[in-house]
């Protein structure tokens, strides 16, 4: 009787091990930590018929308190409570099915030392957006893969040019000699597109890199790289849309897990429906429920286990790879109050993390609404900081559209409706818009005097890969892809090379030269980071700001005129006071502060005062 009972009992083990080796589904998150502060943990189950299992558990700290059935039968949603006391290690999952069971193994890992007090981006941060694509080609073996139909073609303006994460690793010298402290990559998840999938915003995996890039632990040591040579690292994520050829798209967890209606609807896309206190429901769902386009789905964070599952991911990829900011696109795009409450959920586990919402709104009321702070007394607002559109358009209004410099003046007069505006990131270019060049009509002097503007107000400054070398690219005119080109030298045999300046013209060699000038100047200066601002009204189309703390004053001069102008200096004292010189650093000279000042045309004058 004893024996056959062993017998049965090993054949039931068999049995188990059988299932276990043949478990061919997903676990996602695929890991866990823990000592995390958010102790409860959900896991999303896709298996076939996993629907019609129970699991149970069986580890000290970990207790399974539900699991739920979805609509699909090939998913199960299982919650965790992880005490605070648990110990790392891997722990199993049985699956009964009557007499069926399976096993799988669930890890739980041990966090990093100061995990949770990870510092953030401030204003002494400048950052510098790359389309990894198109910035350099570190390694050609993974240009492109059998079972990825998007093939290697540099030929093709809006195809897959090699770009990857080590050929970036290669130049982070040329970064942090540049004066750069923050790489923001577009999107690196897997994006397995039939074609156009090198922008990387049609995502296919949430919890893979595309391997056109590397690997998951290839992108974790390379953060850990960046930031041995003083880079942070932002990462782009995505929560309105996700890529027509995810694999959630062959057999969806619910019908609401996407936005659907009888026939293909597009967003609307009115900003003003998410936070009109007069908005019609009708207003707010085509506004939020409607697609951007139809190769990407839209998400809807309404559906409670997805919401989640945003969550989570982000955790994860904070906790696995060692970030130190996420930039959001799209961000009123998704339901609002999930995204807050996803916001609140990151910050609430790292609480000077940096989070940066993609706001396309050109008013700084709309604008602000969106930005997290006591003032905020509205639902949805939860973010540290977002991305200053409303600047952007002072700025295109000025330098593009040939408008009064009081453009800029008036809007940063509206900062009393953000709750820190100096945490607002300020740029004059990125992957959706005119490059910075292009965007002042070509002029090198407009050039210089809009860099030293974004350099020395108020804001973190972000540049796009190639405005230090004066890269032309004109979206509006001739589309994205002209303004998503390869980067001069990430290439082998390219004939123009940034990094060893091969090629280059005298004038991009210049523009190189006043970047590091500039930015290493910025990088070093205290009052630029932290310091008030203080600005006088515009008169005759010249600008002057001061920004200034107990021991320093720095005072910026922009004429947006084209001819030489004489600047009258008794209408600054209060901020001059006894001042008789400076020091010009972008000349690298002496300067006599004497009662006027001649300004060259469309120029621009940093002084520190002595």
């Amino acid at each position: 009787m004893k024996r056959t009972t062993l017998i049965s009992l090993l054949i039931l083990l068999s049995f188990n091990l059988i299932f276990a080796e043949n478990f061919s589904g997903k676990i996602e998150p695929p890991f866990w930590w823990t000592g995390m502060k958010e102790n409860k943990l959900q896991l999303l189950v896709h298996a076939d018929k996993i629907g019609e299992y129970v699991p149970s558990v069986n580890y000290s700290g970990v207790q399974l308190e539900g699991y739920h059935k979805v609509d699909s039968p090939n998913y199960l949603f299982i919650d965790f409570y992880i005490s605070d006391g648990c110990e790392p290690g891997d722990f199993e999952i049985l699956f009964s099915r009557g007499e069926e069971n399976l096993s799988v193994l669930y890890s739980l890992k041990k966090r990093e030392p100061g995990s949770a007090d990870r510092k953030g981006l401030d204003p002494s941060d400048v950052m510098y957006l790359i389309m990894p694509d198109r910035f350099a080609n570190g390694d050609n073996t993974n240009d492109e893969f059998e079972d990825m139909p998007d093939k290697f073609n540099r030929e093709d303006l809006r195809g897959r040019h090699g770009g990857d994460l080590e050929g970036i690793a290669e130049h982070f010298d040329y970064f942090t000699e540049l004066g750069i402290t923050t790489l923001w990559l577009n999107p690196v998840l897997e994006n397995n597109m039939p074609r156009h999938s090198f922008h990387g915003y049609a995502i296919t995996d949430f919890y893979k890199i595309d391997k056109r890039y590397g690997t998951n632990e290839s992108y974790r040591k390379w953060v850990s790289a960046a930031h041995d040579k003083g880079l942070k690292v932002v990462k782009d994520m995505v929560f309105n849309h996700c890529g027509g050829k995810h694999w959630w798209m062959n057999d969806l967890p619910s019908r609401d897990w996407i936005n659907q209606f009888e026939n293909y609807t597009k967003s609307s896309f009115n900003h003003y429906a998410v936070y009109d206190p007069y908005a019609s429901e009708y207003d707010y769902n085509l506004q939020v429920r409607g697609w951007f386009d139809k190769m990407m789905p839209d998400m809807n964070l309404q559906n409670e286990f997805l919401g989640r599952y945003f969550i989570q991911n982000s955790i994860w990829w904070i906790e696995y790879a060692g970030l130190d900011g996420i930039r959001m696109d799209t961000y009123f795009y998704p339901d609002r109050d999930r995204m807050a409450e996803w916001a609140n959920a990151v910050l609430n586990e790292y609480p000077d993390f940096y989070i940066v919402g993609e706001l396309m709104i050109h008013n700084s009321a709309s604008l602000s609404y969106w930005q997290r702070g006591e003032r905020a007394n509205t639902p949805g607002v939860s973010l540290p900081s977002v991305s200053d559109f409303s600047l952007y358009k002072a700025f295109e209004n000025c330098f593009t559209k040939g408008k009064s410099i009081n453009e800029i003046y008036k809007t940063l007069a509206l900062d009393f409706l953000f709750e820190k505006p100096a945490m607002n990131k300020i740029f004059a270019s990125n992957h959706d818009k005119n490059r910075f060049f292009t965007f002042v009509g070509e002029d090198y002097r407009k050039y210089k005097m809009l860099m030293a503007l974004i350099m020395t107000t108020r804001g973190i400054p972000q540049l796009y890969y190639g405005d230090e070398i004066i890269l032309p690219g004109d979206k509006e005119g001739m589309g994205d892809q002209y303004v998503r080109q390869d980067f001069p030298g990430g290439w082998p045999g390219d004939s123009k090379n940034v990094f060893t300046q091969l090629g280059l013209s005298g004038r991009e060699k210049e523009a190189l030269d006043f970047n590091k000038k500039l930015l290493g100047w910025r990088k070093n200066s205290e009052v630029i980071h932290s310091g008030g601002l203080r600005h006088f009204r515009p008169e005759d189309e010249i600008y002057v700001f001061f920004r200034y703390n107990k021991d320093e004053k720095v005072m910026v001069i922009l004429n947006n005129n084209q001819a030489e102008k004489l600047l009258a200096l008794d209408r600054f004292e209060e901020m001059t006071g006894n001042s008789k010189d400076g020091y010009d650093i972008l000349a690298g000279e002496k300067i006599e502060l004497d009662k006027k000042l001649l300004l060259k045309p469309y120029s621009a004058l940093i002084i520190e005062l002595d």
